[in-house]
């Protein structure tokens, strides 16, 4: 009697263990990673910046900027979309990756930028079935010396020795420094009086000014003007509001 006892609550010990691991190996088969039959894929490109100014063809201006496939750029992915990457995949020469033989879920896929002096990360969810590729929006990473950086445009206009009006300031120097402190630069304005500044800190003021002679003595002083920059891949025009100089 008590070996059938025995036997009987083996028998039940060892049904209860197997349909827990049962259990446990379908919970785990349900979870997003390896082993299904579906897929994710897209393409990732590169907007390179280095700073550059031009015409918008509006009476505007912008920064010249170039978009290219991102060759060999490393993908990744995390199943469940939270924590640390589970896998990674290098894009071809077309800019294309895919991730295969993925179980139903959600998953995040990410790339990181190379932009000069800071790392940029943009994310893409996706929630995908049990089978068939599924396409994300192309991941845009911002790269170059200008990434994330505004700029400025203006102009100057010069009164030349034995001339009684103003014109192009053709080659006069032009500086600029942060209100907030920091390194000062300049530039020269090109053929039509148009200087231009790039790599500069969004929504931030600067000081921008031209040297001007004073006829009766010959002083050099300043003539200066405060500008704010616009958001991050945006150029402010001040070409408006010239600053005016006198060379002899």
């Amino acid at each position: 009697m008590k070996n059938l006892i025995k036997n009987k609550f083996s028998k039940a010990v060892l049904s209860a263990a197997s349909l827990a691991l049962t259990m446990s190996f379908a919970s785990c088969s349900n979870e997003e990673g390896k082993g299904g039959n579906a897929a994710i894929q897209g393409y990732v490109y590169n907007i390179i910046d280095n700073g550059d100014i031009i015409s918008d063809g509006m009476g505007g201006y912008k920064f010249d900027t170039d978009t290219i496939r991102a060759i060999g750029k490393d993908v990744y992915i995390v199943y469940g979309g939270n924590g640390a990457y589970d896998d990674k995949n290098g894009t071809n020469a077309f800019g294309f990756y895919k991730f295969d033989y993925l179980r139903e879920g959600n998953y995040m896929i990410y790339a990181v930028g190379d932009s000069s002096d800071q790392k940029s990360v943009v994310m893409k969810n996706v929630k995908i079935g049990a089978k068939g590729d599924y396409n994300v929006e192309p991941i845009i990473l911002h790269n170059g010396k200008n990434s994330k950086m505004s700029g400025i445009v203006g102009s100057v206009l010069a009164m030349y020795p034995n001339e009684d009006d103003y014109s192009k300031g053709v080659g006069v120097r032009v500086y600029i420094k942060n209100v907030n402190g920091g390194e000062q630069n300049d530039t020269r304005a090109d053929n039509d009086g148009i200087y231009r500044f790039s790599r500069l800190q969004p929504n931030t003021q600067y000081i921008v000014w031209a040297e001007t002679e004073v006829r009766k003595n010959y002083k050099v002083t300043s003539v200066e003007m405060k500008v704010t920059t616009n958001a991050e891949g945006n150029v402010t025009n001040t070409t408006n509001l010239p600053l005016k100089v006198t060379i002899f």
